[in-house]
């Protein structure tokens, strides 16, 4: 049974790149529970707010955690999305209003093969989900950048021939982050 712990010891907020003493270190999660395992979870991506609180994104339990802690490490609060099977944020970017878009995969039993989507969420400041999207099939969404005109680009790889593509291809997808549409797609592959 895979064991593991969202334990955090943020660089940024101790100062540990500088060979400084830890100021604080704690573990979240613990809150979910599944057919009666052990809870563990992981921690994928952060980004520090002007005000020294942090986003953090992974999953837990086999589901897309995210949470918010203010700069001495004390929980505001935390969300988990997914679905019945393995779902994980791989990065996420803070927008100019506080929201929050997560680059990750969720993924679902398709005729018992599981199958992996490159999903992207919204959330808004205080963790509420606006929209999700799937972008694709057998892939993951790695990371994304939020761009000057309010839209994201986000890159992952894909196996979807529906694309066009096959074996492991890099997919770039921009999408509006007002409501995850597509704006355009491309996959790239190496010759």
């Amino acid at each position: 049974m895979r064991i593991k712990m969202i334990f955090i010891i943020t660089a940024l907020a101790i100062g540990l790149l500088n060979g400084q003493a830890l100021v604080w270190q704690k573990t979240y999660g613990g809150k979910w529970k599944t057919y009666g395992e052990k809870w563990y979870g992981e921690a994928n991506a952060l980004q520090v707010l002007n005000d020294g609180s942090m986003i953090i994104a992974g999953d837990a339990n086999d589901d897309v955690y995210v949470f918010k802690i203010d700069k001495d490490g004390n929980k505001i609060w935390e969300k988990a999305f997914g679905g019945f099977k393995d779902d994980w944020a791989n990065d996420l970017q803070v927008l100019d209003d506080g929201s929050i878009v997560i680059a990750g995969v969720n993924k679902e039993d398709y005729r018992n093969e599981l199958i992996e989507h490159l999903y992207v969420l919204k959330l808004d400041k205080y963790g509420n989900k606006i929209w999700e999207n799937y972008l694709g099939s057998d892939g993951q969404a790695r990371a994304i950048q939020v761009l000057g005109d309010g839209s994201a680009v986000v890159t992952g790889w894909i196996e979807s021939y529906a694309f066009g593509a096959s074996d492991n291809d890099v997919y770039v997808v921009k999408i509006n982050t007002k409501d995850g549409n597509r704006i355009w797609e491309k996959n790239f592959r190496w010759k």
